[in-house]
């Protein structure tokens, strides 16, 4: 079953990058560390990355989202990211859920940190590489090491794609989180609707999710 979602996924990513590869013309990539991000997407006829002329740009990203499964499992999510141009950067994910069990209340506390080594930048895309902690507080605290990729894709204005998923070992035990949006930007604003699935031992979360992010 895994291993078919693994392929599913990456067949995915695969398409998308067919597709925009096919239909739409991208930039050189020959220095791609002088690429840096568009400080509003789809203005002058720009999308996600421009080549840098000054060869120095900081890039910020702020989010926060809704999730909700049923009644009983629902919460909040934030996220912090920080990038150098269009190459090397950081991320920060909080995650709060609250399950209701009859008159028992059950809350998940999810702390992500992850480092961003490696980025594929394209006009319209970037595939991000990341690698980090992840920490789970419950009932008791554990955290476990983190592999994951993060891909966007704008292919018409306003339009935006973003697919993210996670592998973690949170107490040498698996731990999956799978997240898709859909959204579309209003200047530096990107509204979204999407769906996640987290999936650990006594963590189960599978429903949608929809929230603001904010380029600056």
């Amino acid at each position: 079953m895994l291993k078919n979602i693994l392929t599913l996924i990456f067949g995915f990513i695969i398409l998308l990058s067919t597709i925009s590869n096919a239909f739409i013309p991208t930039f050189s990539l020959e220095k791609p560390t002088e690429w840096q991000y568009v400080k509003v997407p789809y203005k002058n006829n720009k999308f996600l990355l421009e080549e840098s002329d000054n060869g120095f740009n900081w890039h910020f990203e702020a989010l926060t989202s809704f999730h909700y499964q049923s009644p009983s499992l629902n919460g909040i999510n934030f996220d912090l990211k920080i990038k150098y141009q269009a190459f090397a950067g950081m991320e920060f994910n909080y995650v709060d859920l609250k399950k209701k069990d009859n008159n028992l209340i059950t809350k998940y506390k999810l702390y992500s940190l992850y480092y961003i080594p490696i980025t594929i930048p394209s006009q319209y895309s970037a595939f991000e590489i990341k690698l980090g902690l992840k920490h789970l507080e419950q009932e008791e605290i554990i955290y476990g090491y983190a592999f994951g990729f993060n891909y966007e894709l704008l292919p018409k204005k306003p339009v935006t794609f973003n697919l993210s998923m996670e592998h973690v070992y949170l107490d040498e035990r698996p731990f999956y989180d799978f997240d898709w949006t859909c959204g579309f930007y209003w200047k530096k604003i990107n509204f979204f609707l999407g769906y996640r699935y987290l999936s650990s031992k006594t963590l189960f979360l599978s429903g949608t999710h929809a929230g603001i992010k904010y380029n600056f």
